[in-house]
Formats: C-alpha cells, sequence, structure tokens
C-alpha cells in the first residue's frame, strides 16, 4: 500500500527509536500504514509534513495524534478501573445487573469504544463467555486491541477480562447482518459524545474518527434478531432514543446516563 492510500503513517517516540523500530515497522506492515523514522523531528512538523494520523510506539503505549497541539489518543481503562474494582468488591454494576449476564454468555457491545463495557460485560460471562467489541473506526479499534493485549491492568481480573474480548473492526450493521438469529446472549449500544456528559480532554484526538451516525431502525431490528435475551441501550439521561425505539428504562434518577432494555423474548418485529 503506497503512502497516498495509507490512512495514517506510524513513527516512533524520540527515545529508543531504534529499540522501538522493529515493532513500529510491523505494526505499519499489518495495517498497511507507512512506518516513517523519527529523526528527531516533533509530533507537529510530522502532522503538517504528512498529513494524515500519526501512531507514535513508545515503550509503555501506542499513542494517537490527528491535530496539530491536541492531546494524543491512547488506550487507558479510565473510568473502567474504579467499575472494576467495585464491582469486584460488591458483586454489583449497574450495567452487569440490567444485562443479567451469565457464566458462559455471548455478548456483543455493538459500539465498543474504548472497550470499558466490554471488560466488565467480559468478566461476568467467565471463562466460557465471549464478548465480541465491535467498532467501526479502524484506528480507533487499532488502540483498543493493542491497549487490550499490552495494557498493566490495575488489577489481575481485568487482564483475564480483556483477554476474553475480540475487537472487529467493522459497522455494527455489517457486524449484525453476517449473524445468526438466536445467536448471541446480548446486544449493547454506547453511542460515544452523543450528549452532554462530559469525558477526559484526552478523548479530543479520537472525536474525529467516531462514527456519530447513531441507532437507526435496522440496527435496532438486526440487533433484536440476533439477541436472544435482551438488547441494551446506555445513553445520556435525556436520550430521545430510548422513547424512540421504546427501551425500557432502569431506575437511574439520579444518574447521568441511563441504562434502557428491549427484552427481545417478548418483542415481535
Amino acid at each position: 500500500m503506497t503512502g497516498v492510500e495509507s490512512i495514517a503513517v506510524v513513527t516512533t517516540a524520540g527515545k529508543h527509536a531504534e529499540q522501538l523500530s522493529p515493532y513500529a515497522e510491523k505494526l505499519a506492515s499489518e495495517n498497511g500504514f507507512v512506518c516513517i523514522p523519527r529523526n528527531k523531528k516533533s509530533i507537529n512538523y510530522l502532522l503538517q509534513e504528512y498529513g494524515k494520523p500519526l501512531l507514535v510506539v513508545s515503550k509503555t503505549k501506542l499513542e494517537l495524534y490527528t491535530t496539530v497541539d491536541e492531546a494524543p489518543f491512547f488506550y487507558h481503562p479510565n473510568a473502567a478501573s474504579l467499575r472494576f474494582k467495585q464491582l469486584l468488591k460488591t458483586g454489583r454494576d449497574p450495567l452487569i445487573s440490567e444485562a443479567d449476564v451469565k457464566p458462559g454468555d455471548q455478548i456483543v457491545d455493538a459500539t465498543m469504544g474504548l472497550g470499558a463495557d466490554s471488560l466488565l460485560l467480559a468478566w461476568a460471562a467467565g471463562s466460557k463467555g465471549e464478548v465480541t467489541g465491535v467498532e467501526s473506526s479502524r484506528l480507533i479499534s487499532l488502540i483498543v486491541r493493542e491497549g487490550l493485549r499490552s495494557y498493566s491492568m490495575p488489577v489481575p481480573e481485568m487482564k483475564t477480562a480483556a483477554a476474553r474480548i475480540t475487537v472487529e473492526n467493522t459497522k455494527s450493521e455489517d457486524y449484525l447482518s453476517l449473524l445468526d438469529t438466536d445467536s448471541v446472549d446480548t446486544v449493547l449500544f454506547d453511542p460515544m459524545f452523543t450528549g452532554a456528559v462530559s469525558g477526559s480532554s484526552g478523548l479530543s484526538a479520537m472525536r474525529p474518527l467516531v462514527n456519530n451516525n447513531g441507532l437507526s431502525g435496522y440496527l435496532l431490528e438486526e440487533a433484536c434478531r440476533v439477541a436472544r435475551k435482551k438488547v441494551l441501550l446506555k445513553d445520556y439521561s435525556r436520550s430521545i432514543i430510548f422513547k424512540k425505539y421504546g427501551f425500557t428504562l432502569a431506575s437511574r434518577a439520579s444518574a447521568n446516563y441511563q441504562i434502557g432494555y428491549i427484552d427481545t423474548k417478548e418483542r415481535t418485529i
């Protein structure tokens, strides 16, 4: 693949460039990206020179720069760590409770994003369960896939859960359309950046890459077709999507986001 066709370029951090070069070259080759030597050039200089998103390989993480003077995007479990520790301590999490996850469940996180929900769902589904995270952005899915594989999780159970997650880089509707009817237990939708819920400033670099098409009637029908138990929607509290598509809301009056569900056993499409 040529530099013109490549959607991103890969380079190394300024330090340890020689040591990091083999991984940078492998990452570029596997994904059809262009690998360039750092040569002490600044991030802003490389962004302007190549006019493409820049993936920077360091000893501890893979960073994505999309615009000049913007903080990089890299994998971090963020709030998932707090939720995970609380789940281990109390055995409770609002999403896990509403999803009614059982050991061995097969779950599709149809809007994976950073994979926080996927981590908790994978833990709840146990060693015989399976979680597939679907992310339409090629660069976001790459960052998250590499992060789940290599990030030093704060608790061992998170690392175990991360190993059970399969990341699929495709559109949700395309992925679900290929699945057999009643072939998974639960499908989750958690659209990013649709409401007023504030996030980390470090997420700014990923905003241009996010698919903001939202939940459509066709996508919901496909989710209800393949899910044996429930289709879940996690969205900000004032979202009109819950009412529009007939989701039953959980009781979370004081929360800044809500969880709604459709019981597919009782729904007729």
